[in-house]
């Protein structure tokens, strides 16, 4: 009978290793995969001072590969990024999670090199300061109006003067200057506008 079940036992692992396994499991935490991730897609972003882009993954989902796309991770003084990947062991592919490790520049490619990110520049935001205001000629004061200045405007990726015209006052209310203000690395423009109450800010150059 142990003769009987040991050739049984070695008939069936030889005609495992003669076929092609599929599937996924988890050994000490990892993801193991037997068949081979599709090519990494490629991720268009727009540059985030701060913050450095972690690329998309395959992940194995439900018996077959998903993408999960990239995320933005706020970057750490000292520290670098080691990106996640997969990794071929024999007839199987293993999942490294990404992590922070000390030293080193901010951010590392990934450990197989497929992964491919666009970095571009967001243009919809000013990143340098506005030039200064233009001189303005609006000719002698007009009863009842307020010059409202003209201002620099952030248009199609450079910057464009817009004129200033004049405002008719309104009782009991007071004439609020629009500003271009420094907010997370790049330039937004607050509207003017009409608050109630105090005097009228006759903003006449």
């Amino acid at each position: 009978m142990t003769g009987t079940v040991l050739k049984l036992a070695l008939a069936v692992a030889l005609a495992g290793s003669a076929c092609t396994v599929t599937g996924s499991g988890t050994i000490t935490g990892s993801m193991v995969v037997y068949t081979e991730p599709p090519q990494d897609q490629v991720e268009k972003v727009i540059e985030r001072p701060g913050y450095f882009w972690v690329t998309g993954r395959w992940d194995w989902q439900n018996g077959a590969w998903a993408w999960v796309g990239g995320h933005w991770e706020r970057e750490r003084a000292g520290f670098r990024w080691q990106a996640g990947q997969w990794q071929r062991r024999g007839n199987s592919w293993h999942w490294v999670d990404g992590r922070w490790a000390p030293g080193g520049p901010v951010a590392e490619p990934s450990g197989d090199g497929r992964a491919t990110v666009v970095v571009g520049v967001d243009t919809s935001y000013p990143t340098a300061e506005p030039p200064p205001p233009k001189p303005e000629s609006p000719g002698p004061a007009q009863a009842g109006f307020i010059w409202a200045a003209g201002r620099w405007e952030w248009k199609n990726g450079q910057w464009g003067w817009v004129d200033g015209h004049w405002e008719r006052e309104r009782a009991n209310m007071v004439w609020t200057p629009g500003r271009w203000e420094l907010r997370d690395g790049h330039w937004s423009w607050t509207e003017a506008r009409w608050a109630p109450g105090g005097p009228v800010v006759r903003d006449h150059r």
